[in-house]
């Protein structure tokens, strides 16, 4: 079951999603007007973006979410749709033109008083995707990962 503050929303979300090609991670990004939100929250969110990108992809990549017995999800607060960037760019860039099945973790554990959250997948790489995306996408300019520095 998703949080409270999801479950209103997740119906139009799904209409909006399966009616028009929107990507879900703006949708989502749209509905969460919060300055910080639950950590359980923002996996609740990630994990539905997820699923939708996996049936999008027809159900070709599967993907886990882990967090460390150390933190309390349902105590932390952290500023909405900070991680869905780096999720969306390893399915988008990634795992859509991966021959095979394709494998998705998002793992949340901590590193002294920090959260760390790391993202991993076996997609095709960068220096690949960056070819393909190069001869795709002339004239787009993603700034999904400028946001956070790294």
């Amino acid at each position: 079951m998703l949080p409270e503050i999801w479950e209103p929303q997740i119906i139009l979300i799904l209409v909006i999603y399966l009616s028009a090609p929107a990507e879900v991670g703006i949708v989502i990004s749209f509905l969460s007007r919060r300055n910080m939100i639950l950590l359980e929250d923002e996996i609740a969110a990630l994990t539905l973006n997820m699923e939708l990108e996996r049936i999008r992809f027809k159900e070709n990549f599967d993907f886990t979410v882990s967090v460390s017995d150390e933190l309390n999800a349902s105590a932390i607060y952290i500023p909405p749709m900070l991680i869905q960037p780096f999720i969306e760019n390893a399915m988008k860039h990634g795992l859509r033109h991966k021959e095979g099945k394709g494998k998705l973790e998002v793992n949340f554990e901590t590193a002294g008083r920090v959260i760390r959250c790391i993202v991993r997948d076996n997609g095709i790489g960068r220096e690949k995707a960056a070819e393909l995306n190069k001869a795709t996408q002339a004239g787009h300019r993603s700034v999904s990962m400028e946001v956070i520095p790294m």
